[in-house]
């Protein structure tokens, strides 16, 4: 889309914010143009941040996309060990699912709090995981699918993203039925034939059975919390949690996949409205108002990961909420910060620019 296209549908959205009075659309356009020529981009979180209302001006609180994921990618993936000769980049970590998996293990040395794949594809090699079957070298995909009968598996690409490379399957007298599956479902053998690449590494995880309180936001997909940490070198500190939850025709949640998502408080009570990108409106949440439960837990599980790799300056984290608390599912560097900024106290330009500079004194100063 054209930034003429793109500036088109935005002055002709409907505000997020009906009951507030709107800015007239020439001022709309000229805010707009403003924005692009300060940041070189078309803001089209315009409506959604509720730029449009009028009488709201301070429009540079918040973070533009351009400028912040250029600062975002080069701390995350230049970090110059004191004495070395060349930057490491440790975003490889965060995007390679497998990897992480494998950090989280040492970091938390505790299976329940993290998603333990039962096995691995590295393109067609077969790879049950360490410690999760009693006979591992006579272990098969077959004998996996009988052991998992009448449950879920979830098939996730390594260094798939946005939740597109992820294939949710259940088991059913030994074949696995998708959502788009026919009726008589497919073998196991067929079903590897239609996601195996030879240069692909996919990874077989338990569908996770999530907390009551989740479940009432959708029972049939995983519902997460998006949290994202800071490491300035000298502390670790999170900010504005969000949770994101998926629309009724989805298996996957994930806010790129058209997922409601709505605001959390510092005090763990969950914010009223939800943001429908799709519908572009607000929506009631089932659980607004409500506290999330192991709201702190969640909070402390994320730092002492992140505490544990100060390579990274900031990383976005995907949290389930099961019965047992917190189980994190994944770490992203290259998080967007649309998902963490909902309203003009969660505006992170200030918290950026304050982490952003005690991180390079830090290290720049440092013997």
């Amino acid at each position: 889309m054209s930034k003429e296209e793109l500036l088109s549908k935005i002055l002709n959205e409907r505000s997020y914010y009906p009951e507030c009075e709107r800015k007239g659309v020439e001022q709309r356009r000229e805010e707009l143009l403003a924005w692009d020529k300060k940041y070189n981009e078309i803001n089209e979180y315009y409506n959604v941040w509720g730029f449009d209302r009028a009488g709201f001006m301070d429009m540079d609180k918040y973070l533009d996309h351009g400028i912040f994921r250029k600062q975002r990618y080069e701390i995350n993936s230049r970090f110059m060990c004191y004495g070395d000769a060349f930057p490491t980049n440790y975003t490889v970590v965060m995007r390679d699912k497998s990897l992480f998996e494998a950090l989280v293990s040492q970091l938390l040395n505790d299976e329940k709090k993290y998603v333990k794949s039962y096995a691995f594809f590295k393109g067609y090699q077969y790879l049950p995981n360490e410690g999760v079957f009693e006979q591992r070298k006579e272990d098969t995909f077959e004998k996996l699918c009988e052991r998992h009968e009448g449950e879920k598996l979830v098939f996730k690409r390594a260094t798939g993203c946005s939740g597109l490379s992820v294939h949710i399957c259940k088991i059913e007298d030994g074949r696995l039925f998708t959502a788009s599956s026919t009726r008589g479902g497919m073998s196991p053998a067929d079903y590897l034939g239609t996601i195996l690449h030879p240069n692909a590494t996919w990874m077989i995880q338990p569908f996770v059975k999530q907390h009551i309180f989740m479940e009432g936001l959708n029972p049939d997909t995983v519902n997460i919390i998006r949290i994202v940490t800071f490491h300035t070198g000298k502390r670790v500190f999170s900010v504005q949690p969000m949770l994101v939850y998926s629309r009724g025709d989805t298996e996957v949640c994930n806010s790129d996949q058209g997922s409601y998502y709505v605001g959390i408080g510092e005090n763990g009570i969950i914010e009223r409205k939800a943001i429908d990108r799709m519908a572009s409106c607000l929506v009631d949440c089932p659980v607004g108002g409500q506290k999330l439960p192991y709201f702190e837990e969640i909070k402390e599980l994320v730092q002492t990961i992140h505490k544990g790799l100060p390579e990274l300056f900031t990383v976005g984290w995907d949290v389930a909420l099961t019965p047992d608390g917190p189980l994190v599912f994944e770490g992203n560097d290259g998080w967007c910060p649309y998902v963490s900024e909902w309203n003009d106290e969660t505006a992170l330009r200030p918290i950026w620019d304050a982490a952003l500079f005690e991180r390079k004194n830090y290290y720049n100063n440092k013997e």
